[in-house]
């Protein structure tokens, strides 16, 4: 898919979001700065399933805590990582909500058949990642 392809599927399926041109802007940032992510919209609902790596088909459908549904916009992939001195390409995906960019974004990682998340301060055991800078996000009202 060439990126205006990619930019105009974007731009169309971003119109449900009150700050649709932020939304835009920021993933369109993300995509060109990572060839290893890619966009979907899906639902972000109350249970978990796998990401099947033979496909590349992200088929998670993962909680918000009070069981709504909504079908929200999605960058998943491989976000490569240097960890002491090694390379790794990290799964992952990175959910914008409605409110975004006044609500952080919802961040998993995705392990694949042979990985386990190991949790940490910052991932908890489903893979939801909680960073000090998604925790200290500002609800801005940018334009």
């Amino acid at each position: 898919m060439t990126s205006t392809v990619v930019q105009n599927w974007l731009q169309q399926n971003v119109q449900s979001y009150p700050r649709h041109e932020r939304v835009y802007a920021d993933a369109d940032a993300a995509l060109s700065a990572y060839a290893t992510l890619r966009v979907k919209t899906d639902v972000y609902s109350e249970c978990m399933q796998s990401h099947n790596p033979v496909s590349n088909v992200c088929s998670t459908i993962i909680a918000y805590d009070d069981g709504r549904q909504q079908l929200l916009l999605c960058l998943h992939g491989l976000l490569p990582i240097s960890f002491r001195g090694a390379s790794y390409n990290i799964p992952v995906q990175m959910w914008a909500p409605h409110g975004y960019p006044n609500e952080v974004p919802i961040v998993y990682v995705v392990p694949n058949s042979e990985m386990l998340v190991r949790k940490s301060d910052f991932v908890d055991p489903s893979g939801r990642c909680v960073f000090p800078y998604m925790s200290a996000w500002e609800k801005k009202n940018e334009v």
